[in-house]
């Protein structure tokens, strides 16, 4: 897309990047983010191009249940029917000894972040994704949220439909050349109800514990 590096990082705790004692409980947003942090720190930039990081990040029920959140599942209609009601929720996946507290504070504070200080973010959502039923609203200079039609959790700007993708990519390409200036107009946020799919229903259907999604 940019004829640029780009740097894929994984998760330590996921695929191949395992302590050798997994200390679970380190296994937080926080430490994510120092993380992600730490290697662009630790890499100088590259000539002659500039470079753009791609985190690869896959939290799962741990950090989500310490502070992402989680989707809730409408059970009422199953009443009776179910074997194991309430199961769909993060403490269900992670081991007993591992302590859980959900911190309602952690995601509050990134969304304040996000819609006053986050310059020069994009968001690419899901129209069919619960888990930006509650998406982030960006505020800051030159940021946006762009939204797929009936897209699911794992979309990319090549998913947004032309116009969007054009506006995406034009943003892309100018934050690799260096250049703070927005054009006219500054961010946006495309009307997530309005990009529906045709004979799908509206996005967000599903509701959030606990704090806000994103891709």
């Amino acid at each position: 897309m940019l004829g640029g590096n780009q740097i894929g990082v994984e998760h330590r705790f996921f695929g191949t990047s395992r302590p050798a004692a997994p200390g679970l409980t380190r296994l937080t947003i926080r430490q994510a983010a120092d993380d992600q942090h730490r290697v662009v720190r630790g890499h100088g930039r590259p000539a002659p191009v500039r470079r753009l990081d791609g985190p690869a990040l896959h939290p799962l029920a741990v950090p989500t249940g310490h502070a992402l959140g989680y989707l809730t599942v409408p059970t009422a209609h199953l009443d009776g029917l179910l074997r194991y009601p309430g199961v769909i929720e993060p403490r269900s996946f992670v081991p007993r000894a591992v302590p859980m507290r959900f911190d309602a504070g952690a995601m509050r504070d990134i969304d304040q972040w996000v819609r006053g200080r986050g310059d020069r973010v994009l968001f690419v959502n899901g129209g069919q994704d619960p888990s930006v039923a509650e998406s982030f609203r960006p505020g800051g200079r030159d940021s946006r949220a762009l939204w797929v039609p009936g897209g699911n959790h794992h979309v990319t700007v090549a998913d947004l439909p032309g116009a969007d993708r054009a506006v995406a990519l034009a943003v892309i390409r100018r934050w690799a050349q260096g250049s703070g200036a927005a054009p006219s107009g500054g961010g946006r946020t495309t009307d997530r109800n309005a990009l529906a799919a045709p004979g799908v229903g509206r996005p967000g259907s599903a509701s959030v514990n606990g704090g806000r999604g994103g891709t």
